[in-house]
C-alpha cells in the first residue's frame, strides 16, 4: 500500500514590526548633555590649534588701519565736488594732503617719503551689495553695466614700521587734511578779496585818474553781486535757511551802497568832470565805445545763429524726412532717429544759449549807453579845478571803501561758515577707523575660531554619535 504524500509546508508568515523612527532633536540635545565634557574637551582642543595657527599667521600678517569715509555733499551722485571740480580717490593722497598730514601727525621730515606713503594709501569704493548683484546679473543677460556712483570709501594705510597710535594719527590727519583741500577749492571759486579795496586815496589818486576811481569800485560790484546770486541760488536747496537769510541782507547791504555811496562818488566824479587829462579820458572812452560796439553786434550775430538752429532742431521730422527719402517716391521716415530726438531734449541747451546771448548783448548796450553819457559829460562845459572838491571826494571815496570792506568781510564770514556746514561737514567717517591684520580684524578673527572651534566639537560628537548608532544597528 502506498505511503500518502507529504503535505507541502505551510509558508510561516511573518508580520512586520513597528518602524524604527529616526532619533529627534530632543535625543540629539540628550546625546549631547550627557557627553558634555567630551564636547568641552574637543572645543579647547580646536580652539588651542586655531589660536595656533592664528598666532603664526599674526606674526607674518601685514598690519594696517582702515577706516569708512562717507562723503555727503550736494554733487558727490555724479561724483563731482559742489563747485564743479571733478571727484576722484587721488584727492584723498594728493602730495600737498599728505605732506600736511604727516606734519599734522608729527613725523619728522625724512621719517617717511610722501611718494612711498601715496603707494601704501589705499581707498577702496564701497559698492552695496544689490548693485553688485544687478551688475553680476547685466554681464550675464550681455548688457551694459549701469551707472553708479559711491560715495563711501574704504581709506587704509598699510605703511610699515609705525605704531598703532602713529597709525591712527596719520589717518586722522589724512581726512582732516583732505576736509580742509576740500574746503579751500570750494572757497577760491567764491571767496572774495577785498585787498584790493584797502588802498588808501592817496594811493588811488596817484596811480589813477580820478575819473577812474568809481569805475573800480563798480567793477568790484558786479563781480559780488553775480557771486552774491549764485550762491543765494544755491543756499536755497539747502536744508537750513539760515545761510540763504544771510546771504540775502549782504546783497541788500551791498545794494543799498551801490545806490547810496557809489552813485554818490559817481555824480560827484562824472557831473562834476573831476578829471587830470580831459583829451585823453575822451579818447579812452571814444575806442572804449567801439568796442562794446563791436561785442554787441558779434553778440547779435551768434543769437541769430542759434536762432536758426533752434529753428531746424523744431522740425526733427521734416529734416529727417528729407535725409532718407528717395527721389520721386513717398519720403521715408526713420523711426529709430525719430524717438532718439524725441526722448533727447535738444531744445533747452539751445534755448538757455540764446537767453544767454541776448542778455550779455543787452548789457553790453546798457554799458555802452554809460559810456556815450559819460562822454557826453566830458564834452560839456569846462573841467573844474579838482582842489575846489578835493576834500569832499576824499572823504566820500574813503566812506566808500570802508563800507565796501565792511561788506566783504561779512561775505567772506557767512561763505566759510556754508562751506563748512555743506561741504566740510558732509565729509564724516562712517565707521571709525581699526587696527587690521592682512586686512581682517583680530577681534573677528578670534570670534571666528570660538564659533568655528565650537563647531567643529558638536559636529565630531554627532559622526560619532551616527558612527555608534550604525555600529550598533548591524
Amino acid at each position: 500500500m502506498a505511503e500518502p504524500s507529504p503535505k507541502p509546508a505551510t509558508p510561516e508568515i511573518v508580520l512586520p514590526g513597528p518602524a524604527t523612527e529616526p532619533p529627534g532633536l530632543t535625543e540629539l540635545v540628550r546625546f549631547l548633555y550627557e557627553r558634555r565634557v567630551r564636547v568641552v574637551i574637543r572645543f579647547f582642543l580646536f580652539f588651542v590649534i586655531g589660536l595656533i595657527a592664528f598666532l603664526y599667521w599674526f606674526s607674518f600678517a601685514s598690519k594696517q588701519v582702515e577706516g569708512t569715509v562717507a562723503l555727503a555733499f550736494q554733487g558727490m551722485e555724479r561724483h563731482e565736488y559742489p563747485n564743479g571740480k571733478k571727484f576722484t580717490v587721488e584727492d584723498f593722497r594728493s602730495p600737498d594732503v599728505l605732506t600736511n598730514a604727516m606734519a599734522d601727525a608729527g613725523f619728522p621730515p625724512n621719517q617717511v617719503d610722501v611718494k612711498d606713503l601715496a603707494a601704501h594709501v589705499l581707498v577702496k569704493p564701497v559698492i552695496p551689495a544689490d548693485i553688485q548683484s544687478r551688475w553680476r546679473k547685466q554681464d550675464k543677460d550681455g548688457l551694459k553695466k549701469e551707472d553708479y556712483f559711491p560715495s563711501e570709501f574704504i581709506l587704509s594705510i598699510d605703511l610699515k614700521g609705525l605704531s598703532d597710535n602713529e597709525r591712527f594719527r596719520l589717518f586722522d590727519a589724512i581726512l582732516r587734511r583732505y576736509r580742509e583741500k576740500v574746503k579751500y577749492d570750494q572757497r577760491t571759486a567764491q571767496d572774495f578779496s577785498a585787498e584790493s579795496m584797502s588802498i588808501d586815496y592817496d594811493a588811488l589818486a596817484r596811480d589813477y585818474d580820478l575819473w577812474d576811481i568809481p569805475s573800480l569800485f563798480e567793477t568790484t560790484y558786479r563781480i559780488l553781486d553775480r557771486q552774491l546770486t549764485r550762491i543765494i541760488e544755491e543756499a536755497t536747496e539747502y536744508q537750513e535757511p539760515k545761510y540763504q537769510f544771510r546771504f540775502r541782507d549782504i546783497a541788500r547791504n551791498l545794494n543799498n551802497w551801490y545806490v547810496t555811496r557809489l552813485q554818490s562818488l559817481e555824480a560827484l566824479t562824472y557831473i562834476g568832470r573831476m578829471v587830470r587829462d580831459p583829451e585823453l579820458t575822451r579818447q579812452r572812452l571814444q575806442y572804449r565805445l567801439n568796442e562794446l560796439e563791436i561785442r554787441a553786434a558779434q553778440k547779435r550775430k551768434e543769437a541769430g545763429e542759434a536762432m536758426k538752429l533752434l529753428d531746424v532742431i523744431d522740425r526733427p521730422k521734416t529734416v529727417l524726412a528729407g535725409q532718407v527719402a528717395q527721389r520721386e517716391s513717398v519720403p521715408l521716415l526713420d523711426l529709430a532717429a525719430v524717438e532718439r530726438l524725441v526722448k533727447t531734449d535738444y531744445v533747452a541747451p539751445v534755448v538757455e544759449r540764446i537767453s544767454q546771448l541776448q542778455l550779455e548783448a543787452e548789457e553790453i548796450e546798457a554799458e555802452r549807453s554809460r559810456q556815450q553819457k559819460h562822454l557826453e559829460y566830458l564834452r560839456d562845459g569846462k573841467t573844474p579845478p579838482i582842489q575846489e572838491v578835493g576834500g569832499s571826494h576824499r572823504k566820500l571815496v574813503e566812506t566808500v571803501t570802508a563800507e565796501l570792506q565792511k561788506i566783504i568781510r561779512d561775505y567772506n564770514q557767512v561763505t566759510d561758515e556754508y562751506i563748512s556746514a555743506t561741504v566740510t561737514n558732509l565729509i564724516y567717517l562712517r565707521y571709525s577707523p581699526v587696527i587690521t591684520r592682512g586686512g581682517y580684524s583680530p577681534a573677528l578673527i578670534f570670534l571666528g575660531m570660538v564659533g568655528l572651534s565650537l563647531f567643529l566639537a558638536l559636529f565630531v560628537m554627532i559622526i560619532e554619535h551616527l558612527l555608534q548608532s550604525a555600529k550598533t544597528a548591524a
